[in-house]
């Protein structure tokens, strides 16, 4: 196994419901459900994040596949999201009491960065500016993702360092936002994911893939985004082309929503199997 990419991002607690009904809980946030999408590939992803002790079994039943020596627990309650769905899966709210999560973006001012690819997922409460300087100063490579609910904020502070970012994930909707701020013939890769409709990618503003995505019966949204993410890194990290990536990252995805959470997917992984090859160092 290896440590080569390093995830920053949320591990929370998710309450979720549909159209009202009942709700559904499981460890979620995206460093959590980005790490364990990675996982499946053989890779043991460092998550970068904080939680509470209510988060310490979890921790214990990630530790095998994922590395949590970065994660930092204090003595609070974990980052918590109350989030509510239509029927078809459009998000309605978000409602969050971001914990001890709060203490995040002064404990990625303290920590020492091992050499690696970082993503981060750029979501309140981790403020871009906090860590980009860090990992631009060290000249080591990087990936972006926003979500809707604090895109605008979140675009605007990481201006200065999107042209840096080696990919950008984001979705439509996050893209018109994007485009208030920034051109995309900036972006060096820029993916853009819409619900079931095609996949975008762009290479600094020119259209270079699209490919399809099929609809499909879900049991829960939350986290497909993320998957997405965490499987097209790993699919990169073994050497695979851009097309390759993108498809196993869409097939990805679609097999989260059949599962509940988090951990729910991690259960239904094969065994972890052992690298192939490290990344090549120009990646696709």
């Amino acid at each position: 196994m290896n440590n080569d990419l390093v995830v920053i991002g949320n591990v929370s607690e998710d309450h979720v419901s549909y159209n009202g009904g009942s709700r559904r809980s499981f460890w979620g946030g995206s460093g959590l459900n980005i790490s364990v999408s990675a996982a499946q590939f053989g890779m043991r992803p460092r998550l970068v994040s904080v939680v509470g002790e209510d988060a310490l079994d979890l921790l214990s039943q990630l530790e095998d596949r994922i590395d949590v020596s970065l994660v930092k627990v204090l003595n609070g309650k974990t980052c918590r999201f109350e989030i509510q769905y239509s029927r078809d899966g459009t998000l309605q709210g978000v409602n969050c009491d971001f914990g001890v999560a709060n203490f995040l973006n002064s404990y990625l001012q303290e920590i020492d960065l091992p050499p690696a690819y970082y993503h981060v997922s750029c979501r309140q409460p981790v403020r871009p500016k906090r860590i980009l300087p860090r990992i631009t100063d060290r000249r080591l490579p990087f990936s972006l993702d926003f979500i809707l609910s604090s895109a605008r904020q979140q675009i605007a502070e990481a201006e200065r360092w999107i042209q840096d970012a080696k990919y950008i994930f984001m979705n439509s909707q996050e893209l018109e936002i994007f485009q208030g701020f920034h051109r995309i013939s900036d972006v060096q890769t820029l993916i853009v994911t819409s619900s079931n409709q095609p996949v975008r990618v762009f290479k600094f503003g020119h259209e270079v893939l699209r490919r399809a995505c099929s609809t499909k019966e879900f049991c829960d949204v939350t986290g497909a985004g993320d998957v997405f993410i965490g499987t097209f890194l790993a699919s990169q990290f073994e050497g695979e082309g851009l097309r390759k990536s993108v498809e196993r990252a869409i097939l990805g995805a679609q097999k989260s929503l059949d599962s509940l959470g988090a951990l729910q997917f991690l259960r239904r992984m094969s065994p972890p199997k052992q690298p192939t090859r490290p990344a090549p160092a120009g990646w696709s």
